[in-house]
């Protein structure tokens, strides 16, 4: 396989780690979902320095993780994971799974199951055309409820808090970006602080410095968090609360305007 700067590169792994240098032992800062494509700018021996084309984020991967392959991307996975199989059939072998938003191409449909492009097979009602997402970003990010926590988690295996906000917000075809702080710029309509437990609203987002939520009712967030080592509901006050004791208040709350 032959690389140039600009290339697009797609990612073949289920997932694969967004490193901070070249060095499998280097930290995490994201994660790389299968399909996502990869636009290449440097070339560090078995590691290639690039920006993902879904959110421009920065970062090094792994070279094995990656094809040259030019196939569009027609589906994505629209459930939490699921299988990849190697026939239209749940009794025969998986050949991988993955997590929710991984992008896909469908070639052909036999028996309620999709052949996709590596020539594996994917239960049809787990996936949906890339133009067509769901409306309803709170629904997706409960449906996250009890996943590990993961510092650069990004998939439903293990996910970190300003993940679960990006891909909840991508699930239903908002544009957002991978770090809490960018979120916190860009996001929605700015709810006034002073008033903000008296005003909050479902699918509000929740910023405090270096951490963020998204409101399920007007009382109750979700969050992926430290604290519980899981992505969890409770009570906004509650989490405020035990954020707040490292003198970390509430800095920014996002109305989403559909």
């Amino acid at each position: 396989m032959k690389f140039f700067t600009g290339q697009r590169l797609k990612i073949i792994d289920n997932y694969t780690p967004i490193k901070c240098s070249p060095n499998i032992d280097s930290e995490t800062v994201s994660e790389a979902l299968y399909g996502e494509n990869f636009i290449l700018k440097k070339i560090f021996k078995n590691w290639l320095w690039g920006e993902l084309e879904s959110d421009h984020y920065e970062g090094f991967i792994s070279i094995h993780s990656i094809s040259d392959e030019e196939d569009e991307h027609t589906h994505y996975v629209s459930e939490l994971r699921t299988y990849m199989y190697s026939k239209p059939d749940i009794k025969s072998v998986t050949t991988g799974i993955l997590s929710i938003n991984s992008l896909i191409t469908v070639v052909d449909e036999v028996r309620g199951f999709s052949k996709i492009s590596n020539n594996s097979y994917i239960f049809t009602k787990h996936i949906d055309l890339k133009s067509k997402k769901n409306n309803n970003y709170i629904d997706t990010a409960i449906k996250f409820t009890n996943t590990p926590y993961k510092w650069g988690g990004r998939t439903s295996f293990g996910i970190d808090c300003s993940g679960l906000v990006q891909l909840s917000l991508m699930n239903s075809g908002y544009e957002c970006p991978r770090d809490s702080n960018l979120q916190k710029q860009v996001l929605g309509k700015n709810i006034p602080l002073e008033t903000c437990f008296n005003n909050l609203k479902k699918g509000d987002i929740i910023f405090w410095e270096g951490h963020v939520g998204i409101m399920v009712s007007d009382k109750n967030i979700i969050h992926a968090n430290s604290f519980s080592m899981d992505t969890r509901i409770e009570k906004l006050t509650d989490a405020d609360s035990r954020i707040s004791q490292n003198s970390n208040k509430i800095c920014e709350i996002k109305r989403i305007i559909a």
